[in-house]
């Protein structure tokens, strides 16, 4: 909102404090807590699959947490990636962009292409209707 009224300083600094609490969130509290989840469970619960006793973690259940969360840091370091694409961008003198806004335009020209293979569809049928009248 504050770019859009000309504040771009200001959405600078913002996001400078945004890139700094997803860095410390994202990079170095998350993978201490998926590491205390990886460590931590045998320490203090039975590993055991028993659900006639409520026992329903055990290694594989605990893999297949670990998976998930792995995974989701996967996708967090490619944002982060993302994120560095506009710092180095910001550093080479250009505003703070998000790219994500373009994709708007993507679908007015969707819909011409599909207009124009209509439209080319239709020429197709008339020349084979007119090739049939001909035979």
């Amino acid at each position: 909102m504050l770019k859009y009224q000309g504040y771009t300083t200001i959405c600078d600094y913002l996001f400078g404090l945004f890139v700094i609490s997803w860095a410390i969130t994202r990079h170095y509290l998350f993978p201490i807590i998926i590491m205390s989840l990886y460590n931590g469970p045998q320490k203090f619960l039975d590993m055991a699959w028993e659900p006639e006793k409520d026992k329903l973690l055990d290694v594989n259940v605990q893999r297949g947490f670990l998976a998930l969360l792995y995974g989701l840091e996967a996708v967090l370091c490619f944002w982060f990636l993302m994120i560095f694409k506009v710092i180095y961008k910001m550093f080479n003198g250009a505003a703070a962009d998000d790219n994500r806004s373009h994709d708007e335009d993507s679908g007015e020209e969707v819909e011409e292409q599909v207009e124009k293979l209509a439209v080319h569809a239709d020429a197709k049928k008339a020349v084979g209707a007119t090739k049939a009248k001909k035979a």
